[in-house]
């Protein structure tokens, strides 16, 4: 996957505070951030914003798990 310069020490940032998980590892962030990329320039969005919320989406998901649904 081919990365924009803009977004490259995002993505280098993004995989160092991702933990390896059994469905949400770094690639499905990649996919995530590849699709709403895709979208949102056929759609016109802000790319910026949709790159780096694409990116951090999942950030708190070990403590989503950890909490037994406290947090959600």
């Amino acid at each position: 996957m081919k990365i924009s310069s803009q977004f490259q020490d995002y993505f280098l940032l993004a995989k160092g505070l991702y933990r390896t998980g059994p469905a949400h590892d770094f690639s499905h962030i990649e996919r995530v951030f590849s699709l709403a990329f895709n979208i949102g320039k056929a759609e016109g969005a802000d790319l910026w914003i949709l790159g780096l919320a694409a990116l951090f989406h999942d950030l708190a998901r070990d403590q989503e798990a950890m909490s037994k649904g406290e947090i959600c």
